[in-house]
């Protein structure tokens, strides 16, 4: 008895991270991507290095160009292993049922949100800016891609997407169970944890010369091509606030610590330069997920995302390391979606107001109980509801009812 994991888009690397920790809780997992690693980015070698575990398949798809190769290795596969379930993301999923495996499948964003319908517009949207996006949205108009994804969708025994997209969903007119898998994160002693976050704000802090730091690790995508799809980080929102914190509190030795990646990086630059808060602020290099564990542990407070609304870990990465945090995730709509989705929202602010976050920000730096409520707060449902130990139970009821038939 064994699982399968299976991507041709490895989304940060946590499908791989996912076989990892399977294997590593005594579950029989192969690992298969069939990703292009000619991208320029590998995010598997990226964030967990180079080494191949026995349980990676992946090698046996390398030379492989065409979808019908693909299939005849999978069924080869399903052959010698004995495969009971699998996991899947990517739009090439489709190709898992025509080798004849059976298999949930996980929403990671764009597949449902664009990569299934034409490219789209906001209302009253620039010529200009129109004809500058077109090139890169053009593969979406490729109508093969969009049936690749539809067919990944459908194809599937159940479907794993986020309440944000239970609308998008609804379009596609689609009949399908909808699962539900928690975040996975590595948890620590908590009074371990508390002397290595102290050890951590005094190293970085005299780094980069401030008194505490804000972090946020995500993309910088909220002006450019991206910014009209569900991508939009929503980055600007953050340097507003910011903005206004500097202005109306009296805290100059704070400092708003940012990750250099994303298109709109230049443009974050820009405006910070405008705002008059560029000294204020220190980019640091895009890093492995592992290297970010110390800038989380070390930080006042992050900052998640401010677009789209949603739950991401970057919002629960601080939080495991006992950082509080600031996002925008729409409590109301994740409840009135229905969406099989955590039985008790993290402790994370919820907001996307400048003024607000501000405020908020404020309350963590300068109310010590107030923060230490929040640091034990964050951990304490992070331990409960995203620990390896609660991912694996989760993964394995999301096939019980597949292998009951």
């Amino acid at each position: 008895m064994s699982y399968l994991i299976f991507t041709n888009f490895e989304v940060g690397g946590i499908p791989y991270k996912i076989a990892d920790i399977l294997n590593n809780h005594g579950l029989k997992t192969y690992y298969i991507s069939i990703a292009n690693k000619n991208t320029g980015h590998d995010s598997k070698a990226f964030h967990y290095g180079d080494k191949e575990e026995s349980w990676e398949l992946s090698h046996f798809f390398t030379d492989l160009k065409f979808p019908d190769e693909v299939i005849s290795t999978l069924q080869k596969i399903r052959k010698e292993l004995t495969i009971q379930s699998c996991f899947a993301t990517g739009w090439k999923s489709y190709v898992l049922r025509k080798a004849g495996f059976n298999y949930a499948y996980w929403c990671f964003g764009a597949d449902l949100d664009q990569i299934c319908f034409e490219p789209f517009f906001k209302k009253k949207y620039p010529l200009w800016k129109k004809f500058i996006q077109f090139p890169f949205l053009k593969y979406l108009n490729k109508k093969p891609v969009r049936l690749e994804a539809r067919m990944s969708i459908q194809y599937s025994d159940s479907l794993i997407i986020s309440p944000y997209q239970k609308d998008t969903f609804n379009k596609l007119d689609i009949k399908k169970r909808l699962n539900f898998l928690p975040h996975i994160l590595k948890i620590d002693d908590f009074v371990k944890l508390k002397k290595e976050k102290e050890e951590s704000r005094k190293k970085i802090c005299e780094r980069i010369g401030a008194t505490d730091y804000i972090f946020s690790s995500t993309r910088h995508i909220w002006c450019g091509n991206q910014s009209v799809l569900t991508d939009n980080k929503g980055n600007d929102i953050i340097l507003n606030a910011f903005k206004t914190y500097i202005s109306e509190y009296n805290n100059p030795g704070v400092k708003l610590v940012f990750v250099e990646k994303g298109e709109d990086v230049a443009a974050s630059k820009s405006l910070s330069r405008e705002m008059g808060i560029a000294d204020m602020i220190v980019w640091l290099p895009e890093m492995p997920r592992d290297e970010l564990w110390d800038i989380y542990k070390g930080a006042a407070l992050c900052m998640g995302q401010f677009a789209t609304p949603c739950i991401t870990y970057s919002v629960l990465e601080p939080i495991v390391c006992a950082t509080p945090c600031i996002s925008y995730y729409h409590k109301n709509h994740i409840i009135s979606a229905n969406v099989p989705y955590y039985e008790e929202m993290p402790p994370v602010m919820d907001s996307k107001e400048p003024d607000e976050i501000a405020e908020l920000i404020n309350s963590i730096l300068s109310d010590k109980k107030f923060k230490d409520d929040l640091v034990y707060k964050s951990w304490a449902w992070a331990r409960d509801f995203c620990s390896e130990e609660e991912f694996v139970k989760s993964f394995q009821k999301m096939f019980v009812h597949q292998e009951a038939q």
